[in-house]
């Protein structure tokens, strides 16, 4: 199994789901960014960040989002 690194992983999430808005929030190097689930995001509602080494994913758009369909997302990019 291989192991990645969870800052790279951040790196690599959070570039992927910026939008072309320079202006939005999702540019800020700690923002949240556009969830994949269910586009189109307006408001970026994401967060992507890294604590103990653990990649950690939440969408403040709907708590319910599962955790899952947000992986399944990201891996169909």
């Amino acid at each position: 199994m291989p192991v990645y690194d969870p800052w790279e992983l951040e790196r690599r999430i959070r570039q992927a789901l910026q939008c072309s808005n320079h202006r939005c929030d999702c540019h800020k190097p700690r923002g949240n960014v556009h969830c994949p689930v269910h586009p189109p995001d307006n408001r970026p509602s994401l967060s992507v960040t890294v604590k103990d080494g653990k990649l950690l994913l939440h969408c403040f758009h709907d708590p319910r989002c599962p955790f899952g369909d947000i992986v399944q997302a990201l891996r169909n990019m």
